[in-house]
């Protein structure tokens, strides 16, 4: 009995390493309950292996991706990306302790959405204006939004690309206006 206990469990150096983490960093995700500390007898601290190869499957996943990469896939800054897509809760973010993630799935309907959809933001900077510039358009009667994502901290009104690519075409055959009215 006394074996089966030994391979079930790895000291907490020994899950440092296999982690490539230092001993305190390891420790932190035994509190955060990524890690599961094993019943001892012992003063050294021993981790459960199982939860150790739950933890570095999760970590060497391909279906999960980093939050800061999935935010350079799409073309956006982590903060930008965390604020229209995660707060919105169209993405859900898995913190492993070690890196926050996300599933490729999200990140898929993240793409689609910037496929067929413009945030204010976006529209401003791609004709450099301001972010302003569909709100104002939207007062007028121009343009309405598609879908607004919305949680109890933040509020996102998506437009469609199409109807934005109708009046940027307009506009430049127009010529300037005052857009700040």
């Amino acid at each position: 009995m006394a074996q089966h206990t030994t391979e079930s469990t790895i000291s907490l150096a020994k899950a440092a390493e296999a982690l490539r983490l230092t001993v305190q960093r390891t420790k932190g995700l035994v509190l955060k309950g990524l890690l599961e500390a094993a019943e001892h007898g012992g003063r050294a601290l021993q981790i459960n292996r199982d939860s150790l190869d739950r933890l570095k499957s999760m970590l060497d996943d391909k279906n999960l991706i980093a939050i800061d990469d999935a935010a350079k896939i799409v073309g956006e800054t982590r903060s930008a990306f965390e604020y229209r897509w995660v707060h919105t809760h169209l993405v859900t973010v898995i913190d492993l302790g070690v890196r926050r993630v996300i599933r490729r799935q999200c990140l898929e309907e993240v793409q689609r959405y910037k496929r067929i959809f413009i945030t204010a933001d976006e529209a401003g900077k791609l004709l450099g204006s301001h972010r302003s510039l569909l709100p104002n358009w939207e007062r007028r009667g121009l343009i309405a939004p598609e879908k607004v994502m919305e949680s109890k901290i933040v509020g996102v009104k998506l437009y469609r690309r199409t109807d934005f690519d109708r009046l940027r075409i307009l506009k430049e055959y127009s010529g300037p206006s005052n857009e700040y009215e």
